[in-house]
């Protein structure tokens, strides 16, 4: 929660936030509960990809053009407390440049989340996404 406060003021304050995530994630109750939280990411302007073709396990993010992290840590309580999940802190405008590249390509095999669409999603995914968005602290 802390990291997505963080994102989302970020994104308040004028930082260029994307986020890529799967159409078809691995885990529904987890998808459901993030399907939950994209109301408030995208109403603070953080740009919101669905990914298509797979799903997406590795977790990378670039700052500033330099600095990489990439991994396979989930930001749940799961992750935090009890899997073991390892990230790497990159310091290299190289290394950043190739795994920006990549998520260039994987956007265009990603469909980008409107507003007004997330907020007009069926009642039925509204209300499980709510159920599971209960749970989302231990998920």
């Amino acid at each position: 929660f802390i990291f997505l406060r963080a994102l989302r003021r970020a994104a308040r304050r004028g930082v260029r936030i994307r986020l890529l995530v799967p159409q078809h994630p691995d885990v529904l109750v987890v998808a459901l509960a993030m399907n939950s939280l994209y109301g408030r990411l995208l109403a603070d302007g953080v740009d919101v990809f669905m990914y298509t073709p797979r799903v997406l396990h590795c977790k990378t993010a670039v700052f500033d053009d330099w600095l990489t992290t990439i991994g396979s840590h989930n930001l749940d309580a799961v992750s935090w407390r009890l899997n073991l999940e390892c990230n790497i802190l990159v310091d290299s405008v190289e290394f950043a440049r190739v795994v920006r590249e990549s998520f260039e390509r994987d956007l265009q095999d990603a469909t980008k989340l409107d507003l007004e669409a997330w907020r007009s999603r069926p009642a039925w995914l509204r209300v499980l996404g709510r159920l599971a968005a209960l749970f989302e602290r231990v998920l």
